[in-house]
C-alpha cells in the first residue's frame, strides 16, 4: 500500500478516496423493482413499498436499535418524494402501503432504501360462485360424535370411534346423516398401515391447565364462532376467535358469509371432526363480506400473525398468481416463517387429468400442474399439502367420487410436483357448517388437506413451544407414511412421477 505524505498529495488523496467510496456505494446499491397490477386488477393511486432488511427495523425484533423504524423511513419517504403513506407494516416485513402518483412511486423505486414497489390488486378471494359445493347436513336433533353429549376424558390419548369411514356410502342427499361418527381423514393419518382401523388417536390440546395454548391462525373467509365443534373442552364457551383486517363492519370475522373458513376450522380443530381438538382457533379474514379482498389486506393479515408464538398458519386457498408473484406478500410469508410461525399451504385445485383449456392445458401427466407455480413451496418453513382420496389416490374430483359437483366444472384435482411436502386427505371430508351451531358438510379439495396438516402442527407444538417454523416442518415430513400414495404412471390419478410419496401422520414424536 502506498502511503501519501506530501503535502500537495493530501486533498487529491481525500477526494480520490471520497469518489472511490461514492463510486462502489452507487455500483452495489440496485434500484428496487417497480410493478404495475394488470389493469383490471389495478387499484388506481394504491402502491406497496417493501423495505429492504436494513433499511427499517421490525417491531418483533427490538435489538435492532440501529435502524430507524418504518414509520420513521416512511415520513422521509413522503417528505422526498410528495407520497402519502397509508399504512406502515413492521411485524412480517418492514413496509409501507401509499397513495402515490405513477409517476412517484417509479420515482420512489428508485430509492436506495426500496426493495420494490407494486400496485395494489383487488380479486375474489373466496366467494359464493367460486366456493366449493357440498352435501350439507343439518344434525340439531341428532347426538352425533363421541365428543357430544359426554365428558371428555382427563387423560391423553384418547381414541374414538368411526363404525364406517367410507363416505362414498353415504347417500348424499340433504338432511341423510353420514354414517362415520368421523371424518374419515382422521383415521387415515394416525396411523401407518395401509389399511385403516376405525379409530382416531389423538393428543388433547389446548386450554387445559398446565398445557400450552397452541393457536391455529387460519388465513380464511372468517368463521362460525357459535358451532358447537368449536367449544371448549367443558363445553362452555367458544375457542374460535377472529380478527378483521378489512375494516368491513357489515360482517363479523366470527361469523362466515362463504363457509370455507368454518369447514377448514373445524378440520384443523374441531372438537369432534378436529385433528387437534381443544387447539384455540384465531380466523384472520383478509376478504370482505362480499368475497373480495386486495393484495394489501393479504400482506395486513400476514403482518398480524408474524411473531404469535406458539402456533401454525394456515392457508387454503390464495393460490393466485397475482398473489404467489407478489414480491410484498413473498416477503410478508417469510417473515412469518422467520418469526416462528410455520405456514401451512393447500397444494391447489388447478390440475386435472382431462384437457381443460385454460386450466390444464393437456392430459396428465403432461399438463398436470406443478405446486411450485402455485404455492410458497419453495420457501423453508411452508408446508404444502397435496390431496388425496380414501383410497390413496391423488384427488380429482370426479375420479374421487365427490358426492355433489364442486366449483370446478368438468374436473379439478390436487395440483403435484416436488413442492408438496406431504399429502393429506382431501376428498368428501365432514366438518362443520356456516348455518348454525348443528350443520355439518362434506366439502372436497386441497383446502380440506391443509388443515389436517395444521392440527399435526398444532399437536406438535404442543410437545415443542419452542420448535421453530423450519423444525416444524421438518418433524412432520420426518414422520410422514411412505409408500402408500398411489404411483401407477397409467393412472391419470397417481400423484406423478416428481412428488413424493409421503402421506400425512398425525403421531409425530
Amino acid at each position: 500500500m502506498t502511503l501519501f505524505t506530501s503535502r500537495s498529495l493530501a486533498v487529491p488523496r481525500k477526494a480520490a478516496i471520497l469518489a472511490a467510496l461514492f463510486v462502489t456505494a452507487t455500483a452495489t446499491v440496485e434500484a428496487g423493482t417497480f410493478k404495475k397490477a394488470a389493469e383490471e386488477k389495478a387499484v388506481a393511486g394504491e402502491y406497496m413499498v417493501v423495505l429492504k432488511e436494513h433499511a427499517a427495523k421490525l417491531s418483533i425484533k427490538p435489538e435492532r436499535t440501529d435502524l430507524p423504524t418504518a414509520a420513521t423511513v416512511g415520513r422521509r419517504l413522503e417528505k422526498r418524494y410528495g407520497v402519502t403513506v397509508v399504512k406502515v407494516w413492521d411485524r412480517a416485513l418492514p413496509g409501507l402501503l401509499i397513495r402515490a402518483t405513477d409517476e412517484a412511486a417509479q420515482r420512489l423505486a428508485d430509492d436506495p432504501r426500496i426493495e420494490a414497489v407494486e400496485q395494489n390488486a383487488t380479486f375474489p378471494f373466496e366467494n359464493e360462485e367460486s366456493a366449493p359445493a357440498g352435501s350439507c347436513y343439518g344434525l340439531d336433533s341428532y347426538p352425533y360424535g363421541s365428543l357430544f353429549y359426554r365428558t371428555p376424558p382427563a387423560a391423553s390419548p384418547q381414541s374414538i370411534n368411526c363404525s364406517d369411514s367410507d363416505p362414498t356410502h353415504d347417500t348424499g342427499g340433504n338432511g341423510q346423516p353420514p354414517l362415520c361418527q368421523d371424518n374419515w381423514g382422521l383415521d387415515r393419518i394416525d396411523q401407518h398401515a395401509a389399511a385403516r382401523d376405525a379409530l382416531y388417536t389423538y393428543t388433547r390440546t389446548g386450554s387445559v391447565p398446565g398445557q400450552v395454548n397452541v393457536r391455529i391462525f387460519l388465513l380464511d373467509s372468517g368463521v362460525n364462532a357459535t358451532h358447537r365443534e368449536f367449544l371448549n373442552s367443558q363445553g362452555t364457551a367458544s375457542r374460535a376467535f377472529g380478527i378483521d383486517v378489512t375494516g368491513d363492519t357489515s360482517c363479523a370475522p366470527t361469523t362466515d358469509p362463504i363457509g370455507h373458513g368454518t369447514h377448514v376450522a373445524g378440520i384443523a380443530a374441531g372438537r369432534t371432526f378436529g385433528v387437534a381438538k381443544d387447539a384455540t382457533i384465531v380466523v384472520v379474514r383478509a376478504s370482505n363480506c362480499r368475497g373480495i379482498t386486495f393484495t394489501s389486506w393479504i400482506v395486513d393479515a400476514l403482518n398480524a400473525v408474524a411473531g404469535q408464538r406458539p402456533s401454525v398458519l394456515n392457508w387454503s386457498g390464495g393460490n393466485d398468481q397475482t398473489i404467489i408473484g407478489t414480491t410484498a406478500i413473498r416477503t410478508a410469508v417469510q417473515g412469518v416463517v422467520n418469526s416462528g410461525v410455520m405456514v401451512v399451504q393447500a397444494a391447489g385445485n388447478q390440475s386435472s387429468p382431462y384437457p381443460l383449456p385454460g386450466w390444464s392445458p393437456a392430459v396428465y401427466p403432461t399438463g398436470v400442474e406443478d405446486a411450485c407455480s402455485w404455492t410458497f413451496g419453495n420457501i423453508p418453513g411452508v408446508l404444502v399439502v397435496g390431496g388425496t382420496d380414501q383410497n390413496n389416490n391423488r384427488w380429482t374430483r370426479i375420479m374421487s367420487g365427490d358426492l355433489v359437483q364442486s366449483f370446478c366444472p368438468p374436473d379439478c384435482g390436487s395440483n403435484v410436483g416436488s413442492c408438496i411436502d406431504v399429502w393429506a386427505p382431501a376428498a368428501n371430508i365432514l366438518s362443520a357448517g356456516r348455518y348454525d351451531m348443528y350443520g355439518y358438510c362434506r366439502l372436497s379439495g386441497t383446502s380440506m388437506a391443509a388443515p389436517h396438516a395444521a392440527g399435526v402442527a398444532a399437536l406438535y407444538l404442543q410437545a415443542h413451544p419452542l420448535a421453530s417454523a423450519t423444525e416444524v416442518e421438518a418433524a412432520i415430513v420426518a414422520s410422514a407414511t411412505t409408500g402408500l400414495l398411489n404411483t401407477n404412471a397409467q393412472t391419470p390419478n397417481q400423484i406423478g412421477p416428481t412428488s413424493f410419496n409421503r402421506l400425512l401422520y398425525s403421531q409425530v414424536p
